[in-house]
């Protein structure tokens, strides 16, 4: 085995073992003890590799948003919808098939959108780029779905949704604060605000 691949293999191994770790305990209780205890690896690698649990969570919002971004790219390119109603529909059950068949995953993404550690917050916001570009690019074929308001150009609605997007984690956060909306449902609900309002028009 070469350098190359046993590196790989390690890192590989790390991974697995923090997903587990944090998806199992969370953020908040995981510890760098408990991923090498999970992994049989020993302190010395880790350290080699890692400085400690910040880095070791960044890696696995890292893994888990390439993951869901893969997942709903291949949503998006194959998506058929007939109507905005069908094509948000389809891309929140995509999403809960994700995490449903990933529960660690859905653990991490949790903590690390709902449950910012405050020092992570800008390093969170970075790794998460790509399901911010599939969430653009689903806005977009939305748009060619409804008809937007007088006065409203397509440019006008994606500058809308790029500056109200910064606000989901806290809309997120209010919303399944203390209320039997999972997540999901929530993240839904905010976007179907974000496109259509709130208000019925006179």
């Amino acid at each position: 085995m070469t350098r190359t691949e046993r590196r790989q293999k390690s890192l590989a191994a790390i991974l697995d073992a923090a997903l587990a770790e944090f998806g199992e305990r969370g953020y908040a209780s995981a510890a760098v003890d408990g991923v090498c205890a999970r992994g049989g690896i020993s302190k010395g690698l880790m350290y080699h590799y890692y400085t400690g649990k910040d880095e070791l969570f960044c890696e696995c919002v890292r893994a888990m948003f390439t993951a869901l971004a893969a997942r709903l790219d291949e949503y998006l390119a194959g998506a058929n919808a007939g109507s905005a109603g069908e094509l948000l529909s389809g891309f929140f059950i995509t999403r809960e098939r994700f995490f449903a068949e990933n529960h660690n995953m859905r653990v991490v993404f949790e903590d690390a959108m709902l449950r910012t550690p405050p020092q992570l917050a800008e390093e969170i916001s970075r790794l998460r780029a790509p399901v911010k570009e599939c969430n653009l690019r689903l806005l977009s074929s939305l748009l060619k779905l409804v008809r937007l308001r007088e006065g409203v150009s397509e440019h006008d609605a994606m500058l809308w949704f790029d500056a109200a997007e910064g606000l989901l984690p806290e809309l997120l956060s209010r919303l399944t604060d203390g209320s039997p909306l999972s997540f999901e449902a929530a993240a839904h609900r905010v976007l179907d605000f974000l496109l259509f309002g709130i208000a019925v028009p006179e």
